[in-house]
């Protein structure tokens, strides 16, 4: 009988082998091999062979993901990408948890109980182990505590307040971010269901059939910009709107208008940048806004292959490494934030005192190292113009001085990396011919 840890060689050599092509979009990466051992992707039939007649993946909604204090060895960073991940598997009203890196448990049932869940939606959790899930169809919210391996019924929040709750989110003091959609407002309360804020309107913003919410406050440990905004879905998703959480203030805008493209989303993340992912069950993909809601890019495409999605629903990032989950139709899919860019530019340009000095720019995905080599035919470093210059999205620019021409010099050679995450396993080149003026756009 094949056990455990053939199976996941199994799993991890069929890995190895799938093809990559070379110029892919890189939103999103696979995880370095010897971290995953290349599991990327749960379907119906691993979860079979972890949980064997126990449950099977029905109407997959939302996911959470964080890193246990409990579980933690703090002797070592060597386990700190080792995540404990809840996915809320709606149509068996349960949620699928990982006990370790290979085994899986279950909590819920259907009904009305301490122990049983009607239709669940969205799910939160945090590093103490508090983990928070939307029972929608009992119209309140389910409080678990998972103390290091198997979660435990706490309490429930929110009797008699909430109407068809459906998405949930948590910020670094523990207080609850509630999607009341039945209710039309956002309900802001403690750990413990403290009512704080709520919000029916604001200004410019009516609050109606909010979905998907996500939060970056400046009480979360693993955030770059320390602001206090929330950011949700509105109307049944037809607007994305980021309140600024000091002043009220509300920033909104259409992805319809954005993308160019009728959109469907109802799910939400947010990574350590304060960056937005928004789930399009639909489209099949995954549509990214900077903080300030501009558009960067789309990733993916609908399918069941290499970078596609099968009607993807909830998704999480785990903001210190930027470790991606995705629940899907019948499954869920593993990634780590990356960076792309979609165009890059080298020129000459006049500056001051008529100095003539280069300038290289282009549209990145994602804040990135920039660095720049002048290459021989051989592919050996001539000169190294910058290495490793931090620049934001959506469009960066670099100037720099090479004013007298390389003897032996046949190319630029640019490296895009992600500032966390991927960052030292993975890298974009983009070479340019050695010359006046050169662009590239990836195909």
């Amino acid at each position: 009988m094949i056990n455990r840890a053939q199976l996941l060689f199994l799993f991890s050599l069929c890995a190895l082998l799938r093809a990559h092509a070379k110029d892919v979009p890189t939103t999103l990466v696979f995880p370095p091999y010897f971290h995953s051992y290349g599991i990327q992707r749960a379907t119906q039939t691993k979860l079979a062979l972890l949980l064997p007649f126990k449950t099977r993946f029905h109407d997959p909604r939302g996911i959470a993901v964080t890193k246990m204090i409990t579980r933690d060895d703090t002797t070592t960073e060597d386990d700190d990408d080792e995540v404990t991940v809840y996915g809320v598997n709606s149509g068996k009203n349960q949620i699928i948890y990982n006990h370790s890196m290979y085994t899986l448990g279950l909590w819920g049932a259907r009904g009305s109980g301490a122990d049983e869940m009607r239709d669940p939606t969205g799910v939160a959790c945090d590093e103490k182990g508090n983990v928070y899930i939307c029972d929608t169809g009992n119209n309140r919210v389910v409080w678990l505590f998972n103390p290091k391996r198997e979660v435990l019924f706490k309490s429930h929040l929110g009797i008699g307040l909430l109407k068809k709750p459906t998405h949930i989110a948590l910020d670094g003091n523990g207080n609850l971010y509630i999607a009341d959609t039945g209710n039309d407002r956002i309900l802001i309360m403690t750990y413990s269901g403290v009512v704080l804020r709520e919000f029916h309107s604001l200004p410019g913003c009516v609050v109606r059939q909010p979905l998907g919410i996500a939060v970056n406050t400046r009480s979360e440990r693993w955030v770059y910009y320390r602001h206090d905004f929330l950011f949700f879905l509105n109307d049944s998703g037809k607007t994305l709107v980021r309140v600024d959480l000091e002043n009220n203030e509300a920033l909104q805008v259409s992805p319809d208008a954005l993308i160019g493209k009728k959109t469907t989303h109802e799910y939400m993340a947010a990574d350590y940048y304060g960056n937005i992912y928004l789930t399009d069950k639909k489209r099949g993909c995954v549509d990214k806004f900077t903080m300030n809601l501009v558009y960067l890019t789309s990733f993916g495409k609908s399918g069941t292959g290499d970078r596609e999605f099968d009607e993807p629903r909830g998704i999480c990032i785990w903001k210190r490494y930027g470790q991606t989950f995705m629940a899907e139709r019948a499954g869920a899919q593993y990634y780590w934030v990356g960076t792309d860019v979609r165009a890059v530019s080298l020129a000459p340009e006049k500056t001051r005192g008529n100095r003539m000095s280069w300038v290289l720019a282009g549209d990145l995905t994602e804040p990135s190292y920039v660095s720049l080599y002048l290459l021989g035919a051989q592919g050996d470093t001539l000169e190294t113009l910058f290495s490793k210059r931090r620049s934001f999205p959506k469009t960066f620019t670099r100037v720099f001085a090479c004013n007298k021409p390389v003897v032996g010099a046949d190319r630029w050679l640019a490296i895009f990396e992600p500032t966390y995450s991927s960052y030292t396993y993975f890298q974009k080149p983009v070479t340019l011919p050695y010359g006046k003026q050169n662009t590239w756009s990836q195909k």
